[in-house]
């Protein structure tokens, strides 16, 4: 063996390196939160606290929607849409909307919808009480789950229907975030249901039916009627009846049985119905049959999340045995649908009209009496008449705990909302691809809408009421349930305020002096790409502008990401349907 040199070499080659003192080494900081630069569906995003308040802050939507207003341009859509709050019922409030278009690169149309809900004959839907509980020291807990309460001096059981939107008394609004029964629990529940568990029957005279000319010119072949549009317009508002509850670890599950009988009922030709037809419906669609003796039967099966309403229960655990016995009525949805199959019933006398599955909503409903009104208090606004000035004053950042809002005897009516499909509005995006996408034949591809919209990120906790799994192939979306309530805005409904001659005043949630002046810079050229954007957008694509419009207008008539896709999925007749 050949002799080693020097044995085991140095005893110091066995020491550990030094380690550096120097904390300039490395790599230079970035941002303070995590992104990953492989960013992907999944991929978990997470803000530094000033990240998030920067985010959060109003101030800086203000400042894009002045300068959006003052530099770019906007346009009317001339389009007639009118819509309902409480469709398809005795209740029906009809809406309409006044539409202005804003250029942006995007989306492929080219367009923000901003739309403005006006309703033009409404109830009160209630009367604030005589307390007020805006003292931050004395209603800490209260404050915590950002929640301000009023006293009910009376109410109409509708507003039970419209958690989450906006009232008004003509100065301050809010949104409605819950409803509470004189034990300080609540008395609105609601469900979610999957169109797998969905099964609705309409029943009509069979004779009046087969005698209609559209059946007699198909030769007696009541089956041609499959595809058709059927619509039931006077639905009771609530029903009292039919409800069976199931406890689980989790969920509670309500089954519906409801049958409601002596309804009108049309059905609608649309064999000849474009696409844009299947959204907003034209006055001029033609009526197949139309009868006042017919009836509705569904049978359903509703989730409601446990974990919603556990908290105001305590050490006491929500289960079936304690919703059951608060609820006093329920309602639930009979929207326009599409005919599935029809068959003669046993007796003969009756044709039973099987309908396409569609997803439904269940609010079930308890005695609010001497009971309470629950506002977010993180979305009030005030507007404030100056004498002398031309516009309103406007403040989108009112603290309920510091500033004066609601006081005894206000009366609550719906507020004039606007709303926006871009995704700093709505907290999602569509997802329906065109089937074919390019010049080139070998070019085409399949291809997202919205391609430039980001994808959520995994840890988005996404409100798990808010739509169904059927509807993540359609609506992208990564609203929380804080999201539900706010007083939703972006620069272009901004910019809309501006317009109604609502001088907005500018908030006081800055961002951070560093990231305002970074912002400055960036907006600085964002408004010179603005200023051209109204003359080089690309041209409109018809087939394409009224899902985005579809989008806008869900919002303002309480129709949630998951109705809004079942109609785009043709299991839901158009939004205006009901209104003819």
């Amino acid at each position: 063996m050949p002799r080693k040199q020097n044995g085991w070499g140095k005893p110091d080659s066995f020491k550990f390196n030094s380690v550096t003192k120097n904390i300039k080494t490395g790599k230079t900081g970035g941002a303070a939160g995590s992104y990953p630069s492989d960013r992907q569906f999944g991929t978990l995003i997470t803000r530094s606290a000033i990240e998030k308040y920067n985010i959060d802050s109003k101030w800086a939507k203000w400042r894009r929607g002045y300068e959006l207003y003052t530099k770019a341009d906007y346009r009317d859509f001339d389009v007639t849409v009118t819509a309902a709050v409480f469709p398809n019922t005795v209740d029906k409030l009809t809406t309409s909307f006044t539409i202005k278009k804003f250029p942006t690169l995007l989306s492929d149309t080219s367009n923000r919808y901003v739309a403005k809900r006006t309703v033009a004959s409404q109830p009160t839907f209630g009367t604030i009480g005589s307390s007020i509980f805006n003292d931050d020291l004395t209603y800490t807990e209260e404050k915590s789950r950002e929640q301000l309460w009023t006293s009910i001096a009376s109410y109409d059981p509708l507003i039970q229907k419209l958690l989450g939107e906006r009232f008004t008394d003509g100065e301050v609004a809010a949104s409605l975030k819950l409803i509470m029964g004189s034990d300080k629990r609540p008395v609105v529940f609601k469900g979610r249901s999957e169109a797998i568990n969905n099964q609705t029957v309409y029943k009509v005279p069979w004779s009046g039916l087969i005698a209609s000319s559209f059946v007699v010119d198909n030769g007696g072949n009541v089956n041609k009627l499959e595809g058709q549009l059927i619509v039931v317009s006077d639905m009771p508002s609530f029903h009292s009846s039919g409800l069976t509850y199931t406890d689980g670890p989790y969920e509670i599950t309500v089954d519906v049985a409801m049958t409601s009988t002596n309804k009108s009922i049309k059905i609608f030709d649309v064999s000849n119905a474009t696409s844009d037809d299947e959204l907003f419906m034209p006055s001029t669609t033609p009526v197949i049959y139309s009868t006042t003796s017919g009836s509705v039967t569904m049978n359903d099966s509703f989730k409601v999340e446990k974990s919603t309403y556990q908290p105001y229960w305590g050490r006491q655990y929500f289960s079936a045995s304690l919703l059951q016995p608060r609820i006093t009525d329920y309602s639930i949805d009979t929207p326009p649908v599409y005919i599935k199959s029809i068959k003669q019933s046993s007796n003969g006398q009756d044709a039973e009209i099987t309908v396409v599955p569609y997803e439904s909503k269940l609010v079930l409903h308890g005695d609010a009496s001497d009971g309470y009104f629950v506002w977010a208090d993180y979305s009030f606004a005030k507007k404030v008449t100056v004498v002398g000035e031309v516009k309103n004053k406007y403040y989108i950042d009112v603290d309920p705990w510091i500033d004066q809002t609601w006081v005894s005897g206000d009366t609550l009516k719906l507020e004039d909302s606007i709303a926006c499909n871009c995704a700093n509005y709505t907290k999602g995006m569509l997802s329906a691809p065109e089937s074919l996408y390019g010049a080139l034949i070998e070019a085409r591809l399949v291809r997202n809408r919205q391609i430039k919209y980001p994808l959520p990120s995994a840890g988005q906790n996404k409100d798990k009421e808010a739509m169904s799994l059927d509807m993540s192939g359609i609506i992208n979306t990564w609203k929380t349930a804080r999201d539900e309530f706010d007083f939703h805005t972006c620069k272009h409904t901004i910019a809309r305020m501006f317009v109604e001659d609502l001088r907005v005043v500018e908030p006081s949630t800055y961002p951070v002096a560093e990231s305002r002046i970074k912002f400055e810079k960036q907006l600085e050229k964002q408004t010179e790409k603005a200023e051209s954007e109204i003359v080089s957008a690309s041209p409109e694509r018809a087939e394409i502008s009224l899902l985005d419009f579809l989008y806008t207008i869900g919002q303002l008539v309480q129709k949630t990401d998951t109705e809004v896709g079942s109609i785009m999925l043709g299991r839901r007749g158009p939004i205006n349907a009901d209104l003819i």
